[in-house]
């Protein structure tokens, strides 16, 4: 159901699961990040391991070198558009992400209360409430 909130219908061609069946291959790929982890190099850059759900709700797991890192940086909660090479390590597949691109989310008609006055209704909210309302969705931004 989460997928159903993106303002794209995009969804990659090759789910997560099929990752070892195309190891070098660049793909590009929606996710729902889920939790991700930045480190310092030897030479002091930051690097960092992501963690996301494909459409299908599997697991994947990213490589961010700091070269992209520094370019496509990982912004907040929500869903990204990935681009990488699909490599393993350790018997286990990931992506080594080389663009990243935070997605649009289609917007929840709960913030568009108050906005339009419908006849015959009342909304219980007046426009500072709604403003506020608004403000909360904005807050991890």
């Amino acid at each position: 159901p989460w997928y159903g909130l993106l303002k794209t219908t995009y969804r990659s061609p090759v789910p997560s699961s099929e990752f070892l069946n195309h190891l070098g291959k660049t793909v590009k790929i929606v996710g729902l990040l889920v939790t991700y982890k930045p480190i310092k190099t030897r030479k002091g850059d930051v690097m960092v391991f992501g963690t996301f759900l494909d459409s299908h709700y599997q697991y994947f797991d990213t490589t961010h070198f700091p070269d992209c890192w520094q370019q496509y940086p990982i912004t907040g909660k929500g869903f990204y558009l990935l681009e990488g090479k699909i490599v393993q390590e350790f018997g286990s597949p990931s992506i080594e992400v080389t663009r990243l691109a935070p997605l649009p989310m289609k917007t929840n008609p709960i913030w568009e209360i108050g906005k339009k006055k419908i006849p015959g209704s009342h909304s219980g909210l007046n426009g500072e409430n709604t403003q506020l309302l608004l403000n909360v969705n904005q807050v991890d931004r």
